[in-house]
């Protein structure tokens, strides 16, 4: 329970300086990362590797940030980082899906239709890993949905199909080598993000 208690505390602080300043102090960020790296080195409460999959939404904005100009900005993503550190990686997933679709509802540059028809790809995907028996893992899905949510339905499902189609690529190569090993499906999306953002 402390864990949420510090990350609400993180978040109401930054939120009351980002209304206010319209920034993110890192400062006061980076001490809540610490915090949490020492409250959970001593409490035992995650491992490293809970602690490492926490990090993982905010290196996700953070790669978006940089990909989109900082439509996001770089604090968002710190944050989203520290969050990840002391609620761990699906609250903070959950919370950063939330602050999507709140941010489209309340900014006015998204309808409720245009926001459910960011959802579609993901949906798709997740309908494939049931299919196909996580073939292509859930949490592919997941993050498509959230891309959806932020980027709008063409553009995360032209991502994803430039993904399906070099991961293909990568597949078809891989089975000439004989090689059986899992495909990651995340790096195919971030090279099929490149290539709209960059070449389209």
């Amino acid at each position: 329970m402390a864990e949420y208690l510090a990350g609400l505390l993180l978040l109401g602080i930054t939120a009351a300086a980002d209304i206010r300043e319209k920034k993110i102090s890192v400062r006061v960020v980076c001490v809540f990362a610490c915090g949490a790296v020492l409250y959970h080195m001593f409490s035992g409460n995650n491992s490293f590797g809970e602690m490492a999959f926490g990090l993982f939404p905010g290196c996700l904005l953070l790669m978006l940030s940089a990909l989109t100009g900082e439509s996001i900005g770089y604090g968002d993503g710190i944050l989203v980082l520290t969050l990840g550190l002391w609620t761990g990686g699906w609250f903070a997933f959950a919370v950063t899906v939330i602050g999507a679709v709140l941010y489209h509802m309340f900014s006015g540059n998204n309808s409720f239709g245009e926001m459910a028809f960011g959802l579609f790809p993901g949906c798709l995907l997740l309908m494939l890993s049931a299919l196909t028996g996580e073939s292509i893992g859930y949490g592919d899905g997941i993050l498509v949905l959230t891309l959806g949510l932020w980027t709008g339905g063409w553009f995360a499902f032209a991502v994803t199909v430039i993904g399906i189609m070099l991961s293909g690529i990568y597949g078809t190569f891989c089975l000439l080598k004989r090689k059986n090993d899992p495909i990651p499906f995340v790096p195919f999306l971030l090279l099929g993000m490149e290539v709209l953002l960059f070449y389209a």
